[in-house]
């Protein structure tokens, strides 16, 4: 489900792009025993966020494919087919892949609907005039809502992640996650890369 409060730049709700098997396929992937997955303490790198009683750091595990663009798993051929279906929504081309990345969030105590982990940028410099894009891919039905915001930290956009679809902005949007509550778990693909031409 999505939320949008008011005009906001650059964000993009990505659906019905993927065909039912991928969208199954990697799903599995990501539910498999054999697909490792890495504690991190935190969800952000940001040590001083803004004070919100609301921003509840915590805890998630992640699988890194791609890192400041270097190839970082043997998964990363899996990972990509994702941004090839993507390349036709957003008619643009994939240039090079700065960081993929998926995460997974399990419920966590204390953590309610209000609750959000630290709002971030996945690319923090100017991007006025570059073309670096994020894509967040929700790889399962889940609760644990996606919040955008402006420059002030009004919510802009807030969207329930739902199974095969995603959204595309520039990497340089303020946004946050946030855990799931009534779902097991909240399984989502970081995409961060640059783009060419429209293809």
């Amino acid at each position: 489900m999505e939320h949008t409060y008011k005009h906001q730049p650059d964000v993009q709700l990505i659906e019905n792009f993927l065909p039912n098997d991928i969208i199954e396929e990697f799903k599995e992937l990501h539910q498999s025993p054999d697909f490792p997955w890495y504690l991190n303490k935190v969800t952000t790198n940001i040590e001083n966020y803004r004070d919100d009683e609301n921003i509840k750091e915590t805890r998630q595990f992640c699988h890194t494919a791609v890192h400041n663009t270097k190839i970082n798993s043997d998964f990363f051929g899996q990972m990509k087919v994702i941004a090839f279906y993507l390349e036709s929504a957003i008619n643009k081309r994939v240039r090079e892949f700065i960081r993929v990345k998926s995460n997974l969030l399990y419920p966590q105590s204390g953590f309610c609907e209000d609750n959000y982990q630290p709002p971030h940028r996945d690319y923090p410099e100017d991007l006025t005039k570059s073309n670096i894009f994020s894509f967040l891919y929700f790889i399962n039905d889940s609760d644990g809502d996606v919040r955008f915001f402006d420059e002030n930290f009004n919510v802009i956009k807030r969207v329930t992640p739902k199974k095969g679809s995603g959204m595309f902005f520039k990497s340089d949007v303020w946004h946050s996650g946030s855990n799931p509550i009534k779902s097991n778990e909240r399984i989502n693909a970081n995409y961060i890369f640059s783009v060419g031409m429209d293809s």
